[in-house]
């Protein structure tokens, strides 16, 4: 081989090396960091979450009505805050209010019943019951009067016996009205006594219901 061309040959393979070895040397070399460089702005900072999850509330508070009813005006929003003691809805107590008139019309006829029971009924019944069994013991002894003088006349021959029987038919039947009279009287003292012992007894409270 021609001593030129082996030269050129050696050279050749000498650069290769050395441009082998530059390449190695570079690669293995870090490239430059890059620094970011912005002008600070005074922002709102805004963070969201989206989930399908459900927002419950720390301290949840279930209202209730006292009565069956419906919602008649709502005087909230949703959202809205609220304070102690406001007015958040209106219920419809149309019902509710008849039924607490009728309550407190019982309520009266009851507080009546009890006073007249206390005076010993009322006082047109009581009159009546005992006037009746008065008249009808008036007219018993009237007839036993009769019955009496009736003998005697009889005795004396003034009177006859037909005159007697039909005074003691008549006795016979107002007897038997006084004891109908005296048998109703009693039941009628026994109901005031019962009315008086119903009444006394304590009433429920009349104020469940907030009108």
């Amino acid at each position: 081989m021609d001593r030129t061309l082996r030269n050129r040959i050696l050279l050749y393979l000498l650069l290769a090396g050395v441009l082998a070895y530059a390449g190695i040397k570079l690669s293995q070399r870090k490239p430059a960091p890059k620094i970011s460089a912005v002008t600070p702005v005074r922002e709102n900072l805004i963070s969201s979450i989206s989930s399908n999850g459900k927002v419950e509330p720390i301290a949840p508070y279930v209202m209730r009505a006292e009565l069956d009813t419906f919602v008649e005006k709502v005087y909230a929003n949703e959202g809205q805050q609220v304070k102690k003691g406001q007015l958040l809805l209106e219920l419809d107590v149309k019902d509710a209010a008849a039924r607490l008139a009728e309550t407190r019309a019982k309520l009266l006829q009851a507080q009546d019943d009890l006073r007249a029971a206390k005076a010993g009924g009322k006082a047109d019944e009581a009159a009546k019951v005992l006037g009746d069994l008065q008249k009808a013991q008036a007219e018993r002894d009237r007839l036993q009067k009769n019955h009496d003088a009736l003998l005697r006349l009889i005795d004396q021959q003034a009177a006859t016996k037909d005159e007697l029987d039909a005074n003691d038919l008549n006795l016979t039947k107002a007897q038997a009205e006084v004891t109908r009279l005296t048998a109703a009287k009693q039941e009628f003292d026994r109901g005031v006594k019962l009315d008086g012992d119903r009444a006394a007894l304590p009433l429920p409270p009349l104020g469940w219901v907030r009108l």
